[in-house]
């Protein structure tokens, strides 16, 4: 309830969230990028690749976690961790846009 957190390995899934954060005025200096990858992938070009897909700079760059092993067949740019500092306000406007969502729709 204190943190704002998505995790995945699909960029346009990233993209998405971020855009959606902006439109909910979080600041882009608000949000960091981390990201979780396998022993055996090159870190600088992943961290260069997100940048570049997601229009970031160094400056919203966390601590990679590396996990051992091969995820380069699964994953070829690991996964980004995108956190919103300060994001519980945030996170709870979005839960109360899903609650409006779901009460919107009837069950049979």
């Amino acid at each position: 309830k204190t943190s704002f957190t998505l995790i995945n390995g699909d960029p346009y899934l990233i993209r998405s969230f971020i855009q959606g954060l902006l439109v909910m005025d979080v600041k882009k200096d608000d949000i960091r990028l981390s990201f979780r990858l396998f022993s055996d992938m090159d870190e600088n070009k992943i961290i260069d690749y997100w940048l570049k897909f997601l229009d970031f700079d160094i400056r919203h760059i966390g601590k990679s976690e590396i996990i051992e092993g091969n995820g380069t067949n699964k994953l070829p740019y690991g996964m980004c961790r995108v956190r919103v500092r300060k994001g519980a306000r945030y996170f709870k406007r979005v839960m109360s846009m899903i609650d409006l969502i779901k009460s919107s729709f009837t069950l049979p």
